[in-house]
């Protein structure tokens, strides 16, 4: 088998791959930005293959060094934009920033690059090197990223970065000949024992990608099954779920816990007011509010309308009280200021709090005596805290 049919065939797997991805993705009905990469890479890097096949099979190409050179800057491109979108795919594979480059900037400066490089001359097997030293360079990245978050990730990811490994083996490789033969071109440097490692590595790499959508996917509907849609937090069904089993535990460990009911005050002239566009506005805010005065460990929920609550592990009722009560006055200092119109709203909140330093009644309790206690807030004259029994 030559250099020449292992792009024909890498070429086409690539983009039926990346169609399959792309299918997958629409059943799905889901939007996941990696899983999206993925599948732009490997179309890409499939077509940059088919280009490449295209070069080496077509005499007219070969005879025309002008329209050779610019095959050969649009090929090295496109292989460079495909794996930048890779890199990028694995770094939101691991909740890491991707590298925040524009489409338009990070494809015309790569063709600019490619068209200066082939333009001046450079040598075939330098090419290969600068091109081998881009790539080994955004696999680094990567495995800088993954040993950061090695613990943390799942056994899939450590699976593919470990096959990931032999493609920082293969650009070094490429480099060192590259540079020590300037004259050969990228296929004279394979062999058939080469090629069928590549390959095996490739459909190593293409199980994973496919295993790694599935994943994705699937955590991202159950985080749309889980999460109210308007304001990000947990909707009713699923920190009902929660609450169990951290009741459960700490109830077990014998732990604090309390539990916040939280109601907007007036929340219905608002909406009266202002519309439903202003009023989703307002949840919105509040939400964000409530989330950032909240702790990371805290469970917040939209219970529905302008109801909301939070579960507080390890959290005695007077501390509760405490970040009730802060959470109450940063929502009472903070204008409201729609986009639209610039109109400046403020509004109020009322919170009821239960818990107990060590928890011994039910979770029933827990939501009955919450909900009296935000009742007592809101009937003393609300933009209160109030902890039941107190």
């Amino acid at each position: 088998m030559q250099i020449r049919d292992t792009f024909l065939i890498f070429g086409v797997i690539d983009i039926i791959f990346s169609i399959l991805v792309y299918i997958y993705v629409y059943e799905s009905k889901v939007s996941v930005l990696a899983i999206r990469n993925i599948a732009h890479s490997r179309m890409l890097a499939g077509i940059g293959l088919l280009l490449e096949y295209f070069i080496l099979t077509n005499p007219l190409v070969v005879q025309h060094n002008i329209l050779i050179e610019s095959v050969y800057v649009l090929t090295y491109t496109i292989f460079c934009i495909a794996i930048f979108s890779a890199t990028n795919a694995f770094k939101l594979c691991l909740n890491k920033p991707k590298i925040s480059i524009s489409n338009f900037r990070i494809v015309t400066i790569l063709l600019v690059f490619w068209i200066i490089i082939v333009s001046t001359q450079i040598k075939p097997g330098y090419r290969i090197g600068i091109f081998s030293s881009y790539y080994l360079i955004m696999s680094i990245v990567i495995f800088l990223d993954v040993s950061k978050n090695w613990k943390s990730i799942s056994l899939l990811q450590k699976f593919m970065t470990f096959f990931g490994g032999y493609y920082v083996i293969f650009n070094i490789t490429k480099i060192v000949q590259g540079y020590r033969h300037p004259d050969l071109k990228f296929s004279d440097y394979s062999n058939t024992n080469l090629v069928l490692l590549v390959f095996l590595v490739n459909f190593i790499m293409y199980f994973g990608f496919l295993l790694l959508s599935k994943e994705f996917i699937d955590k991202e509907l159950i985080t749309k099954a889980n999460t109210d849609q308007l304001t990000g937090l947990l909707n009713r069904q699923s920190f009902f779920d929660i609450a169990e089993k951290i009741h459960a535990h700490q109830n077990r460990k014998e732990r604090p816990l309390s539990l916040l009911y939280i109601d907007i005050d007036y929340f219905k002239n608002v909406n009266d007011q202002y519309g439903h566009i202003v009023g989703d506005f307002i949840l919105t805010g509040f939400s964000k509010i409530l989330n950032n005065t909240m702790r990371k460990s805290d469970f917040i929920v939209r219970l529905g309308g302008e109801e909301f609550a939070v579960l507080m592990t390890d959290t005695p009722p007077h501390v509760a009280v405490s970040v009730a009560d802060r959470f109450r006055k940063e929502i009472e200092s903070n204008d409201f200021i729609t986009k639209d119109s610039k109109q400046v709203i403020n509004i109020t909140t009322s919170v009821g709090v239960y818990g107990e330093t060590i928890v011994r009644s039910s979770l029933d309790n827990f939501m009955n005596l919450s909900d009296q206690a935000l009742y007592n807030a809101k009937n003393s004259g609300r933009n209160k805290v109030f902890e039941f029994g107190k």
